[in-house]
Protein backbone atom coordinates (compact mmCIF):
# COMPACT_ATOMS: atom_id res chain seq x y z
CA UNK A 1 0.00 0.00 0.00
CA UNK A 2 2.82 2.37 0.85
CA UNK A 3 4.61 1.65 -2.42
CA UNK A 4 1.47 2.52 -4.35
CA UNK A 5 1.07 5.74 -2.38
CA UNK A 6 4.67 6.70 -3.11
CA UNK A 7 4.16 6.40 -6.86
CA UNK A 8 2.93 9.98 -7.00
CA UNK A 9 4.18 11.97 -9.93
CA UNK A 10 5.35 15.53 -9.35
CA UNK A 11 2.80 18.02 -10.72
CA UNK A 12 3.66 19.95 -13.85
CA UNK A 13 4.95 23.47 -13.35
CA UNK A 14 2.06 25.93 -13.99
CA UNK A 15 4.48 28.62 -15.17
CA UNK A 16 5.78 26.79 -18.22
CA UNK A 17 2.97 24.21 -18.59
CA UNK A 18 5.46 21.35 -18.89
CA UNK A 19 7.18 19.10 -16.37
CA UNK A 20 10.52 20.41 -15.16
CA UNK A 21 13.69 18.36 -15.70
CA UNK A 22 14.33 15.89 -12.91
CA UNK A 23 16.47 17.42 -10.19
CA UNK A 24 19.25 15.59 -8.42
CA UNK A 25 20.42 15.55 -4.83
CA UNK A 26 18.52 16.97 -1.87
CA UNK A 27 16.23 19.14 -3.98
CA UNK A 28 15.27 16.23 -6.23
CA UNK A 29 14.58 13.85 -3.35
CA UNK A 30 12.68 16.31 -1.17
CA UNK A 31 9.14 15.72 -2.57
CA UNK A 32 9.45 11.95 -2.15
CA UNK A 33 11.09 12.20 1.29
CA UNK A 34 8.32 14.54 2.49
CA UNK A 35 5.67 12.13 1.21
CA UNK A 36 7.39 9.22 2.99
CA UNK A 37 7.52 11.17 6.24
CA UNK A 38 3.81 12.00 6.01
CA UNK A 39 2.90 8.33 5.41
CA UNK A 40 5.14 7.12 8.23
CA UNK A 41 3.51 9.56 10.62
CA UNK A 42 0.05 8.37 9.61
CA UNK A 43 1.08 4.76 10.18
CA UNK A 44 2.39 5.63 13.64
CA UNK A 45 -0.84 7.45 14.47
CA UNK A 46 -2.86 4.41 13.38
CA UNK A 47 -0.65 2.01 15.35
CA UNK A 48 -0.97 4.16 18.46
CA UNK A 49 -4.76 4.21 18.10
CA UNK A 50 -4.91 0.44 17.42
CA UNK A 51 -2.82 -0.36 20.50
CA UNK A 52 -5.16 1.80 22.57
CA UNK A 53 -8.00 -0.36 21.22
CA UNK A 54 -6.32 -3.57 22.41
CA UNK A 55 -4.29 -4.71 19.37
CA UNK A 56 -0.60 -5.43 19.47
CA UNK A 57 1.87 -3.45 17.41
CA UNK A 58 2.45 -6.43 15.11
CA UNK A 59 -1.29 -6.85 14.50
CA UNK A 60 -1.66 -3.16 13.78
CA UNK A 61 1.26 -3.29 11.35
CA UNK A 62 -0.35 -6.19 9.50
CA UNK A 63 -3.53 -4.13 9.07
CA UNK A 64 -1.67 -1.50 7.05
CA UNK A 65 0.61 -3.95 5.25
CA UNK A 66 3.86 -2.93 6.94
CA UNK A 67 6.47 -5.05 8.71
CA UNK A 68 6.55 -4.79 12.48
CA UNK A 69 10.27 -3.95 12.52
CA UNK A 70 9.64 -1.02 10.13
CA UNK A 71 7.06 0.39 12.54
CA UNK A 72 9.52 -0.04 15.40
CA UNK A 73 12.24 1.78 13.43
CA UNK A 74 9.89 4.64 12.55
CA UNK A 75 8.84 4.95 16.19
CA UNK A 76 12.49 5.10 17.29
CA UNK A 77 13.28 7.79 14.72
CA UNK A 78 10.18 9.74 15.74
CA UNK A 79 11.37 9.76 19.34
CA UNK A 80 14.89 10.82 18.28
CA UNK A 81 14.41 13.51 15.61
CA UNK A 82 10.71 13.50 14.64
CA UNK A 83 11.49 11.64 11.38
CA UNK A 84 13.75 14.39 10.06
CA UNK A 85 14.09 14.38 6.27
CA UNK A 86 17.48 13.12 5.09
CA UNK A 87 18.53 12.52 1.47
CA UNK A 88 19.56 9.00 0.52
CA UNK A 89 22.56 7.86 -1.47
CA UNK A 90 25.91 9.46 -2.07
CA UNK A 91 26.29 13.26 -2.20
CA UNK A 92 25.78 14.71 -5.65
CA UNK A 93 28.94 15.61 -7.55
CA UNK A 94 28.31 19.02 -9.08
CA UNK A 95 30.33 20.50 -11.92
CA UNK A 96 32.10 23.81 -11.38
CA UNK A 97 30.77 26.94 -13.14
CA UNK A 98 33.67 26.78 -15.60
CA UNK A 99 32.92 23.14 -16.40
CA UNK A 100 29.22 23.90 -16.92
CA UNK A 101 30.09 26.77 -19.24
CA UNK A 102 32.40 24.45 -21.20
CA UNK A 103 29.64 21.83 -21.57
CA UNK A 104 27.14 24.44 -22.77
CA UNK A 105 29.68 25.83 -25.24
CA UNK A 106 30.31 22.32 -26.57
CA UNK A 107 26.57 21.71 -26.99
CA UNK A 108 26.20 25.08 -28.72
CA UNK A 109 28.67 23.90 -31.37
CA UNK A 110 27.73 20.22 -31.63
CA UNK A 111 23.95 20.66 -31.37
CA UNK A 112 21.14 19.52 -29.08
CA UNK A 113 21.20 15.96 -30.46
CA UNK A 114 24.64 15.27 -29.03
CA UNK A 115 24.54 12.03 -27.03
CA UNK A 116 25.92 11.29 -23.60
CA UNK A 117 28.77 9.07 -24.87
CA UNK A 118 30.13 12.01 -26.87
CA UNK A 119 29.88 14.30 -23.85
CA UNK A 120 31.62 11.74 -21.65
CA UNK A 121 34.41 11.43 -24.17
CA UNK A 122 35.17 15.14 -23.95
CA UNK A 123 34.39 15.68 -20.25
CA UNK A 124 35.71 12.60 -18.45
CA UNK A 125 36.05 14.41 -15.11
CA UNK A 126 32.31 15.20 -14.90
CA UNK A 127 29.87 12.55 -13.66
CA UNK A 128 27.52 10.99 -16.21
CA UNK A 129 24.40 12.03 -14.27
CA UNK A 130 25.66 15.63 -14.13
CA UNK A 131 26.25 15.64 -17.88
CA UNK A 132 22.76 14.26 -18.46
CA UNK A 133 21.23 17.01 -16.32
CA UNK A 134 23.23 19.73 -18.07
CA UNK A 135 22.11 18.39 -21.45
CA UNK A 136 18.45 18.45 -20.35
CA UNK A 137 18.84 22.02 -19.10
CA UNK A 138 20.43 23.11 -22.36
CA UNK A 139 17.70 21.49 -24.45
CA UNK A 140 15.03 23.16 -22.34
CA UNK A 141 16.57 26.58 -22.92
CA UNK A 142 16.81 25.90 -26.66
CA UNK A 143 13.12 24.94 -26.74
CA UNK A 144 12.16 28.17 -25.03
CA UNK A 145 14.26 30.22 -27.42
CA UNK A 146 12.78 28.46 -30.43
CA UNK A 147 9.24 29.64 -29.68
CA UNK A 148 8.02 32.49 -31.89
CA UNK A 149 5.20 34.71 -30.64
CA UNK A 150 2.74 35.82 -33.33
CA UNK A 151 0.27 38.68 -32.77
CA UNK A 152 -2.48 38.17 -35.29
CA UNK A 153 -4.54 41.38 -35.21
CA UNK A 154 -3.08 44.86 -35.88
CA UNK A 155 -4.22 47.40 -33.32
CA UNK A 156 -5.16 44.83 -30.67
CA UNK A 157 -1.99 44.78 -28.56
CA UNK A 158 0.40 47.69 -28.02
CA UNK A 159 3.74 47.68 -26.21
CA UNK A 160 5.16 50.68 -24.38
CA UNK A 161 8.47 51.43 -22.73
CA UNK A 162 10.75 54.23 -21.55
CA UNK A 163 14.24 53.95 -23.01
CA UNK A 164 17.34 55.93 -22.15
CA UNK A 165 18.87 57.59 -25.19
CA UNK A 166 22.62 57.07 -25.77
CA UNK A 167 23.05 60.86 -25.86
CA UNK A 168 20.86 63.66 -24.59
CA UNK A 169 18.26 64.58 -27.21
CA UNK A 170 18.47 68.33 -27.91
CA UNK A 171 20.78 68.47 -24.93
CA UNK A 172 17.96 68.06 -22.39
CA UNK A 173 15.87 64.91 -23.01
CA UNK A 174 17.59 61.86 -21.51
CA UNK A 175 14.76 59.40 -22.31
CA UNK A 176 12.11 58.76 -24.89
CA UNK A 177 8.69 57.17 -24.47
CA UNK A 178 7.91 54.69 -27.24
CA UNK A 179 4.65 52.97 -28.24
CA UNK A 180 4.56 50.12 -30.76
CA UNK A 181 1.77 48.04 -32.25
CA UNK A 182 3.01 44.46 -31.98
CA UNK A 183 1.06 42.85 -34.83
CA UNK A 184 2.07 45.36 -37.50
CA UNK A 185 5.32 46.64 -36.02
CA UNK A 186 4.11 50.23 -36.45
CA UNK A 187 5.91 52.73 -34.23
CA UNK A 188 2.96 54.81 -33.08
CA UNK A 189 4.95 57.24 -30.96
CA UNK A 190 8.54 57.99 -30.00
CA UNK A 191 8.40 60.99 -27.69
CA UNK A 192 11.53 62.50 -26.04
CA UNK A 193 10.89 63.07 -22.32
CA UNK A 194 12.88 64.43 -19.41
CA UNK A 195 12.25 61.51 -17.03
CA UNK A 196 10.25 58.29 -16.60
CA UNK A 197 7.47 59.87 -14.52
CA UNK A 198 3.79 59.12 -15.04
CA UNK A 199 2.63 62.55 -16.24
CA UNK A 200 4.14 62.64 -19.73
CA UNK A 201 3.23 58.98 -20.38
CA UNK A 202 -0.38 59.67 -19.39
CA UNK A 203 -0.70 62.63 -21.76
CA UNK A 204 0.87 60.66 -24.60
CA UNK A 205 -1.44 57.66 -24.13
CA UNK A 206 -4.55 59.87 -23.98
CA UNK A 207 -3.54 61.45 -27.29
CA UNK A 208 -2.96 58.05 -28.90
CA UNK A 209 -6.27 56.68 -27.61
CA UNK A 210 -8.04 59.70 -29.10
CA UNK A 211 -6.27 59.39 -32.47
CA UNK A 212 -6.26 55.62 -33.04
CA UNK A 213 -8.66 54.24 -30.46
CA UNK A 214 -7.55 52.22 -27.43
CA UNK A 215 -6.10 48.75 -27.92
CA UNK A 216 -7.40 45.63 -26.21
CA UNK A 217 -4.17 44.96 -24.28
CA UNK A 218 -1.23 47.16 -23.32
CA UNK A 219 2.07 45.33 -22.81
CA UNK A 220 4.63 46.94 -20.48
CA UNK A 221 7.16 46.36 -17.73
CA UNK A 222 6.82 47.12 -14.02
CA UNK A 223 8.11 50.69 -14.19
CA UNK A 224 6.80 53.15 -11.64
CA UNK A 225 5.02 55.11 -14.37
CA UNK A 226 2.95 52.08 -15.39
CA UNK A 227 1.94 50.65 -12.02
CA UNK A 228 0.68 53.97 -10.66
CA UNK A 229 -2.97 54.47 -9.80
CA UNK A 230 -3.38 57.22 -12.41
CA UNK A 231 -2.14 55.00 -15.22
CA UNK A 232 -4.30 52.08 -14.09
CA UNK A 233 -7.34 54.37 -13.94
CA UNK A 234 -6.69 55.49 -17.53
CA UNK A 235 -6.59 51.88 -18.74
CA UNK A 236 -9.73 50.95 -16.79
CA UNK A 237 -11.61 53.94 -18.21
CA UNK A 238 -10.90 52.79 -21.78
CA UNK A 239 -11.32 49.05 -21.15
CA UNK A 240 -7.66 48.23 -21.82
CA UNK A 241 -6.17 45.15 -20.13
CA UNK A 242 -2.61 45.54 -18.78
CA UNK A 243 -0.05 42.82 -19.54
CA UNK A 244 2.93 43.30 -17.22
CA UNK A 245 6.30 41.63 -17.74
CA UNK A 246 7.68 39.36 -15.02
CA UNK A 247 10.02 41.27 -12.69
CA UNK A 248 13.60 41.36 -13.93
CA UNK A 249 12.71 39.94 -17.38
CA UNK A 250 12.93 42.71 -20.03
CA UNK A 251 12.96 40.11 -22.84
CA UNK A 252 9.29 39.43 -22.09
CA UNK A 253 8.61 42.76 -23.80
CA UNK A 254 11.03 41.84 -26.58
CA UNK A 255 9.03 43.45 -29.39
CA UNK A 256 9.32 46.84 -27.76
CA UNK A 257 12.96 46.32 -26.82
CA UNK A 258 13.80 45.45 -30.43
CA UNK A 259 11.98 48.57 -31.59
CA UNK A 260 14.07 50.69 -29.22
CA UNK A 261 17.23 49.29 -30.77
CA UNK A 262 16.01 50.16 -34.28
CA UNK A 263 15.13 53.70 -33.21
CA UNK A 264 18.61 54.20 -31.71
CA UNK A 265 20.37 52.95 -34.85
CA UNK A 266 18.27 54.99 -37.26
CA UNK A 267 18.51 58.15 -35.12
CA UNK A 268 22.29 57.77 -35.00
CA UNK A 269 22.49 57.51 -38.80
CA UNK A 270 20.27 60.58 -39.26
CA UNK A 271 22.38 62.61 -36.84
CA UNK A 272 25.63 61.37 -38.43
CA UNK A 273 24.43 62.21 -41.96
CA UNK A 274 23.74 65.76 -40.72
CA UNK A 275 27.33 66.05 -39.45
CA UNK A 276 26.54 65.79 -35.70
CA UNK A 277 26.87 62.11 -34.67
CA UNK A 278 27.12 62.97 -30.97
CA UNK A 279 24.17 65.36 -30.91
CA UNK A 280 20.66 64.05 -31.46
CA UNK A 281 17.59 66.22 -31.97
CA UNK A 282 13.86 65.58 -31.78
CA UNK A 283 13.81 65.68 -35.59
CA UNK A 284 16.25 62.77 -35.68
CA UNK A 285 13.98 60.71 -33.40
CA UNK A 286 10.89 61.49 -35.49
CA UNK A 287 12.76 60.74 -38.73
CA UNK A 288 13.87 57.40 -37.28
CA UNK A 289 10.27 56.56 -36.36
CA UNK A 290 8.97 57.43 -39.83
CA UNK A 291 11.75 55.51 -41.55
CA UNK A 292 11.05 52.40 -39.44
CA UNK A 293 7.37 52.53 -40.41
CA UNK A 294 7.84 53.33 -44.11
CA UNK A 295 10.86 51.25 -45.05
CA UNK A 296 10.93 48.39 -42.54
CA UNK A 297 10.36 44.89 -43.97
CA UNK A 298 9.70 42.55 -41.04
CA UNK A 299 8.05 39.97 -43.37
CA UNK A 300 10.83 39.87 -45.95
CA UNK A 301 11.98 41.97 -48.86
CA UNK A 302 8.72 41.48 -50.77
CA UNK A 303 6.42 41.79 -47.76
CA UNK A 304 4.42 44.85 -46.67
CA UNK A 305 5.81 47.62 -44.52
CA UNK A 306 4.54 48.20 -40.97
CA UNK A 307 2.70 51.32 -42.15
CA UNK A 308 0.86 49.40 -44.87
CA UNK A 309 -0.25 46.73 -42.41
CA UNK A 310 -1.29 49.35 -39.86
CA UNK A 311 -3.34 51.36 -42.38
CA UNK A 312 -5.15 48.19 -43.52
CA UNK A 313 -6.26 47.22 -40.01
CA UNK A 314 -9.90 46.70 -39.09
CA UNK A 315 -11.47 48.65 -36.22
CA UNK A 316 -11.73 46.72 -32.97
CA UNK A 317 -15.26 45.58 -32.20
CA UNK A 318 -16.73 46.59 -28.86
CA UNK A 319 -18.11 43.06 -28.43
CA UNK A 320 -14.59 41.65 -28.75
CA UNK A 321 -13.37 43.95 -25.99
CA UNK A 322 -16.20 42.93 -23.68
CA UNK A 323 -15.70 39.24 -24.44
CA UNK A 324 -11.96 39.43 -23.77
CA UNK A 325 -12.41 41.25 -20.46
CA UNK A 326 -15.10 38.82 -19.34
CA UNK A 327 -12.92 35.82 -20.19
CA UNK A 328 -10.00 37.23 -18.23
CA UNK A 329 -12.20 37.59 -15.15
CA UNK A 330 -13.43 34.02 -15.61
CA UNK A 331 -9.88 32.66 -15.83
CA UNK A 332 -8.52 34.46 -12.77
CA UNK A 333 -9.91 31.99 -10.15
CA UNK A 334 -8.42 29.03 -12.01
CA UNK A 335 -5.04 30.76 -12.24
CA UNK A 336 -5.14 31.57 -8.53
CA UNK A 337 -5.85 27.92 -7.79
CA UNK A 338 -2.91 26.77 -9.94
CA UNK A 339 -0.55 29.13 -8.15
CA UNK A 340 -1.96 28.15 -4.74
CA UNK A 341 -3.25 31.63 -4.01
CA UNK A 342 -6.52 32.60 -2.27
CA UNK A 343 -9.43 32.32 -4.68
CA UNK A 344 -11.05 35.45 -3.27
CA UNK A 345 -9.75 38.63 -1.74
CA UNK A 346 -7.04 41.10 -2.60
CA UNK A 347 -3.54 39.96 -3.49
CA UNK A 348 -0.18 41.63 -3.25
CA UNK A 349 0.61 43.86 -6.22
CA UNK A 350 3.23 41.48 -7.62
CA UNK A 351 0.98 38.43 -7.26
CA UNK A 352 -1.96 40.31 -8.74
CA UNK A 353 0.05 41.26 -11.83
CA UNK A 354 1.30 37.68 -12.15
CA UNK A 355 -2.23 36.24 -12.09
CA UNK A 356 -3.44 38.87 -14.54
CA UNK A 357 -0.53 38.15 -16.88
CA UNK A 358 -1.39 34.46 -17.13
CA UNK A 359 -5.12 35.09 -17.49
CA UNK A 360 -4.68 37.73 -20.21
CA UNK A 361 -2.27 35.53 -22.17
CA UNK A 362 -4.68 32.59 -22.10
CA UNK A 363 -7.63 34.78 -23.08
CA UNK A 364 -5.67 36.18 -26.02
CA UNK A 365 -4.92 32.66 -27.25
CA UNK A 366 -8.55 31.60 -26.91
CA UNK A 367 -9.63 34.62 -29.00
CA UNK A 368 -6.97 33.81 -31.64
CA UNK A 369 -5.17 37.09 -31.00
CA UNK A 370 -1.97 35.36 -29.89
CA UNK A 371 -0.27 32.30 -31.39
CA UNK A 372 2.93 30.38 -30.71
CA UNK A 373 4.98 28.74 -33.41
CA UNK A 374 8.24 26.77 -33.43
CA UNK A 375 11.07 28.16 -35.49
Amino acid sequence: MLEQALRVRAPACPRCRRERPKRRGRAGQRPRRELERMLHRRVLVFVTWARACGLTRKEAAVCVGVADRSVAEWQRRWDDDRLAIEPLGRPVERATPLDRAAVFAFLEVSGVRTGLPALQGFFREIARAELAELRVRYRRVVRQRATVVIWTRPGAVWAIDHSQAPVAIDGSFRYYFAVRDLASGEELLVLPVHDVATGEALLAMRRLFACHGPPLVLKMDNGSAYISELFSALLDAHGVLPLYSPPGMPRYNGGREAGNGQINIRAHHHAASAGRPGHWTCDDIEAARRQANETGRPWGAHGPTPEEVWNARRPLEHELRLSLCARVHELEPAVRHEYRLPIEGELEAIKRREVLRVAVRRALREHDLLQYRRR
